[in-house]
């Protein structure tokens, strides 16, 4: 079976190659198109992850996005990024692209929330600390 790097590869090569998807809607828009290489690079890595069959019912579709992502997760840790990060930089771009009128990201920044941190205390010097340390005796 060949790595995520290897079918990644593979798809950039391809998608080159192959000639776009019928468009969406009569009058395909830049959104159209973008939605249309989205929809050939998942062709590719579903036929290249589970054969020629795998992508025939567009019933699966929604199964292949999710693979993609866990895949793209595990790329993102080999190469050491930040998966939320990207989502982050994706989801700024498609607000740039629909105009702020598409709704894929909606309440995005409730469901990924930012990690943990501690607070953190000022530094004292040992010499502050030994002044208190007399006064409170």
């Amino acid at each position: 079976m060949p790595t995520i790097v290897e079918v990644l590869r593979e798809l950039a090569a391809a998608s080159a190659q192959e000639p776009a998807c019928p468009p969406l809607s009569p009058t395909p828009n830049m959104n159209d198109q973008r939605a249309n290489w989205a929809e050939a690079a998942l062709r590719h890595y579903a036929v290249q992850v589970s054969g020629p069959h795998a992508f025939e019912d567009m019933c699966n579709a929604d199964e292949v996005v999710a693979n993609v992502l866990c895949d793209l997760a595990h790329l993102a840790d080999e190469r050491g990024w930040r998966l939320v990060d990207l989502l982050r930089i994706a989801r700024s771009r498609y607000e740039l692209e629909t105009e702020s009128q598409g709704e894929q990201f909606d309440n995005f920044e409730q469901l990924v929330v930012e990690p943990y941190q501690s607070p953190k205390k000022p530094a004292q010097s040992a010499g502050e600390d030994e002044d208190e340390l007399r006064q409170a005796s």
